[in-house]
């Protein structure tokens, strides 16, 4: 990841995982860290936390179950392309792929390039 997306990627996830998005995330129990939902009594993360979460890799939205302010932390994935990608879920059902994300209007190739590797199904 380039150094300059690494710094935006983390002040986004910083503030608003510290922020009304992130009790979101884990009343819904959306927030992944690793390859495990961690439980919301759990969940104290620090700056330092989601910048790791950031650099590693390990950091994941999952794109059946997030909402909105989950799917905002993506990059390139603002406002209106977050309530499409919900629209879409709640029309179609489950993306059964990362790829089929793409079938969401405004998520091109270069998009989900970007974001591949900070999305989830399961």
């Amino acid at each position: 990841m380039k150094k300059g997306r690494k710094k935006l990627v983390v002040l986004l996830l910083f503030f608003l995982l510290s922020g009304t998005a992130y009790a979101h995330m884990q009343a819904k129990g959306t927030l992944r860290m690793g390859t495990e939902t961690e439980p919301a009594a759990a969940l104290s993360l620090t700056e330092e936390d989601v910048r790791q979460a950031a650099e590693d890799g390990s950091f994941t939205v999952n794109i059946n179950e997030a909402g909105q302010s989950e799917l905002m932390l993506l990059e390139g994935i603002g406002e209106k392309i977050s309530q499409r990608i919900v629209d879409y879920r709640q029309t179609n059902g489950p993306f059964l792929s990362k790829e089929d994300i793409m079938k969401v209007s405004g998520i091109g190739e270069k998009t989900y390039e970007n974001i591949k590797e900070f999305i989830t199904i399961e």
